[in-house]
């Protein structure tokens, strides 16, 4: 890590494996047209932005360039970038806003911080200063659509970030991590991995993800994708390290382990929302592979629903 001054302006070199983020606020918003300060408008923030799009109507202007927006559109950028929202007509633009640092060098200021019209933004405000050595993508703003996990993963940083519970920073700080490297991991592959089974298995965790509460097996997988299980089960082993089996096993385990974390469910109705039609064999995979109970687990975990929002 290093500090150097860049026109009058402290600048911290970074690399991407040395980043530990904090996150400021990560809330579902909305936007409308009474929301005439952040709608067409030019905005900047002093600290960084992520946005995951929830609804498809409408438009971002970064630097001058419109991006069409739609579910599981990806913006991440920078504090200081100019931007603008755009709705369609009278439609309402919903998504997950993360402001964040890189560093948690200013965790202690903890309010969150709104966007400023570009015209009364103040740079010196700015909380980082980032330069990215090694991953320089991160130096500008990044546009991509949909990621495998990304739907899951961001809920579960909004989810943790509401509850408030102990090693919650901690916590927050990893999952933002791990999205930030699935948003560079996935512009790099995407523009150097023309690999056409790479692309497979990204459809097979797209449809486990989207289908896991149906009964599936490598047999009905495969037949979706008119190819054969063992081929199937073979190339997303390859590339994932685990069985199609596992894979489906671990996604509905960690499923359950969010519902019985923020939701009053029966947990037979919770196994039956993740895919389980035996209750008893829910309990057994739960135990064996989380360690302890659904009951214990939900006793042990925090309620989002008593907690301020």
């Amino acid at each position: 890590m290093l500090i150097i001054l860049l026109e009058e302006r402290l600048v911290l070199i970074l690399y991407l494996k040395n980043i530990n983020p904090f996150v400021r606020q990560s809330l579902i918003t909305h936007l409308n047209h009474n929301n005439e300060k952040d709608i067409f408008v030019k905005l900047k923030t002093y600290d960084h932005r992520l946005f995951y799009i929830l609804s498809d109507k409408g438009n971002i202007i970064i630097d001058d360039k419109t991006y069409p927006l739609e579910y599981g559109s990806i913006i991440l950028f920078q504090s200081g970038t100019e931007y603008m929202w755009q709705l369609e007509n009278d439609n309402e633009l919903n998504f997950i806003a993360v402001n964040f640092d890189y560093t948690h060098d200013f965790s202690h200021i903890k309010h969150s911080m709104h966007p400023i019209h570009s015209n009364n933004f103040d740079a010196k405000k700015v909380l980082e200063n980032i330069e990215f050595e090694d991953t320089k993508m991160l130096n500008g703003p990044i546009i991509t659509n949909k990621i495998s996990s990304f739907d899951k993963d961001i809920r579960n940083l909004s989810t943790e970030f509401t509850i408030k519970a102990e090693y919650r920073d901690e916590l927050l700080s990893s999952i933002m991590k791990s999205l930030i490297i699935k948003i560079i991991r996935s512009k790099v592959i995407g523009t150097t991995n023309p690999n056409k089974n790479y692309k497979f298995v990204k459809k097979i965790i797209e449809y486990i993800q989207n289908n896991y509460t149906e009964p599936l097996t490598n047999e009905s997988i495969a037949e979706y994708f008119k190819t054969h299980p063992v081929y199937l089960n073979r190339v997303f082993k390859e590339y994932t390290n685990k069985s199609i089996h596992a894979f489906i096993l671990n996604y509905r385990l960690s499923a359950a382990c969010i519902l019985l974390r923020s939701e009053d469910l029966p947990i037979n109705q919770i196994a039956s929302s993740v895919g389980y039609t035996d209750t008893i064999q829910f309990y057994k995979m739960f135990k064996k592979h989380i360690g302890v109970t659904p009951k214990q687990f939900r006793l042990n975990a925090p309620s989002e629903n008593s907690q301020d929002i």
